[in-house]
């Protein structure tokens, strides 16, 4: 199951857009903030706000009108009274340690090309099924990986059949836990990515998996491990789901489940390719 995490370009007013939200007291959290129970901690800077799993879940359920989500576990929000601003939704992914033997051999330029194919190989059935078709164009910024704290993001540049004019941006962040990944993923214009960029690294810096979670807290043989390692974290990652944003920014319900299906064709496609080249190997 592919998790999201996205920071989206909104108004200031997206915690009381639409009727949804007339009754709704989100408690907005300051400082340093528990994620999940008590999964992460969030040093957050002066000024951001958070919110924890059942107001971020309103938010995005009730108010934004996206499908439930369990995994969601929460919402960074930007300092109060900014016009424009994004929100970075924050879940987790218990399917198993990712181990990152993979990342320092990895070849980024080769991986990008493969999901580009892919992407391209995916397209026809995407018609099919009444979406737009979607061009991978490359690396906004290509993958880091810190073997030190075990966090990584990437940022990869699309464009959509329905929307040509617009190249847009998923900046993904990512850190390894004991049994899972803690994920971040960013959805906006390529030309905020400077924006995007240091909103999440900044985010990043302070965000940390608590004892008992952290990476090196792994037990071999006792707790479940996801295959494909850095890689195919990667390539799950290659495309995000959209949070609708129908009621603050008036985008047809169609369009913003026009990603939805990606991640599950491209990952698809490409573990099949790994595990037969595994197998001549």
């Amino acid at each position: 199951m592919l998790k999201t995490m996205l920071l989206l370009v909104v108004t200031a007013t997206y915690l009381t857009a639409g009727d949804d939200a007339k009754d709704w007291k989100p408690a907005v959290q300051e400082g340093t903030v528990t994620v999940g129970d008590h999964l992460a901690e969030l040093a957050l800077p002066e000024g951001l706000r958070y919110l924890g799993q059942a107001d971020a879940r309103h938010l995005l359920e009730q108010v934004w009108h996206n499908p439930p989500d369990p995994s969601v576990l929460g919402v960074v929000l930007p300092p109060k009274g900014q016009e424009a601003a994004w929100a970075m939704v924050v879940s987790w992914d218990g399917e198993g340690h990712v181990a990152d033997d993979d990342a320092a051999k990895m070849d980024y330029g080769d991986l990008l090309k493969t999901m580009q194919e892919d992407a391209e190989e995916s397209n026809p059935e995407r018609a099919k099924q009444g979406y737009s078709t979607v061009e991978l164009l490359g690396w906004a910024e290509q993958p880091h990986y810190d073997r030190e704290t075990h966090k990584i993001y990437w940022a990869k540049k699309l464009r959509f059949s329905d929307d040509p004019q617009v190249t847009t941006l998923n900046y993904s962040v990512r850190i390894l836990g004991a049994r899972g990944v803690l994920e971040l993923n960013t959805i906006d214009r390529n030309e905020n990515l400077p924006a995007v960029a240091k909103a999440s690294k900044d985010i990043l810096a302070v965000t940390s998996l608590t004892k008992g979670n952290r990476y090196e807290d792994f037990q071999d043989g006792v707790d479940p491990v996801k295959a494909g390692g850095i890689t195919a974290l990667i390539v799950g990652g290659v495309l995000a789901k959209k949070v609708g944003l129908l009621a603050v920014i008036g985008v047809f319900l169609l369009k913003f489940f026009k990603i939805l299906i990606i991640p599950l064709v491209l990952a698809g496609s490409w573990l099949v390719k790994w595990w037969n080249a595994r197998r001549t190997a």
